[in-house]
């Protein structure tokens, strides 16, 4: 008899196992749970999710670089975690700190879908230093104004990643894309970069809201360690970022009839209201 019960032993194991952890079976077997959904009204199709490797503050960090396409039928808009409010229908790619994206009617409104993301491709190599973290920027920024409506993560992105690719995530209840150093006019023998950061939606009222754009540059010389932008440079950066903050209010359906503001400090303007 005692024979008899030890050989039911793994059987027994077994069926436990599919009784304690049915979800994680289930998903481990199932690869459609990732990179895809799909409903009676909407597609998402995630192409890519290529791990990449960062260097910020001395610290290594993994972010991830997706591309996806969706489809919200019977939606005037939506709302994507990390990205805003946009088109019903279409396409983006960009870096990413987390594996989920999140698709819902409005930035507090119905969860319309929630995608868990798989890594498709791995890239070996030594880790990128030229994409700084959010913490590293000045507090001063400048605005710009924004008029039609959905279309702003679509547009104001594309300028961006015409220069750098870009991540996207949500701080402080806030949507911020972020760039990767690129190089700036050099004088005197000297290199320069800047990287830019652009956080929206603030100050909003119908048909129009104001978004914030800060920059981090550096600057060195021959055999030396990077330093801080000089006065020259400096003035050659935020001449880059007024033409920038152009750029994007041109790409506006409505042009650009709003001025970009003098510099400020963001610690003056209060976040948006904590996330619910």
């Amino acid at each position: 008899m005692i024979r008899n019960i030890v050989s039911f032993l793994p059987r027994i194991a077994l069926c436990l196992g599919y009784l304690c952890f049915p979800a994680v079976a289930q998903q481990a077997n199932n690869p459609s749970e990732f990179n895809r959904a799909e409903g009676s009204d909407f597609s998402v199709v995630v192409t890519t999710v290529k791990e990449v490797r960062l260097v910020q503050q001395s610290v290594g960090t993994t972010v991830y670089e997706i591309s996806y396409e969706y489809d919200f039928k019977r939606r005037d808009s939506i709302y994507i975690m990390g990205v805003g409010v946009v088109k019903p229908k279409g396409r983006f790619k960009y870096h990413t700190p987390t594996l989920e994206l999140e698709f819902r009617s409005a930035e507090a409104g119905e969860l319309l879908a929630r995608v868990p993301l798989k890594v498709t491709v791995t890239t070996a190599g030594s880790p990128l230093d030229d994409a700084p973290a959010e913490s590293e920027f000045p507090q001063d920024f400048l605005t710009g104004t924004w008029t039609s409506g959905n279309t702003f993560p679509e547009k104001a992105m594309a300028v961006l990643q015409r220069r750098s690719s870009i991540r996207a995530m949500v701080i402080d209840n806030v949507n911020v894309y972020l760039t990767r150093y690129t190089s700036l006019t050099s004088a005197s023998g000297r290199t320069a970069q800047i990287a830019v950061l652009v956080s929206h939606p603030f100050s909003q009222a119908t048909g129009r809201f104001t978004f914030h754009v800060r920059y981090l540059g550096r600057e060195k010389r021959a055999l030396t360690e990077w330093r801080a932008l000089g006065d020259d440079l400096k003035q050659r950066a935020e001449q880059f970022i007024r033409d920038l903050i152009t750029e994007i209010q041109a790409a506006s359906n409505a042009g650009s009839g709003a001025q970009t503001s003098s510099t400020q400090t963001a610690r003056s303007h209060s976040r948006r209201r904590r996330s619910r």
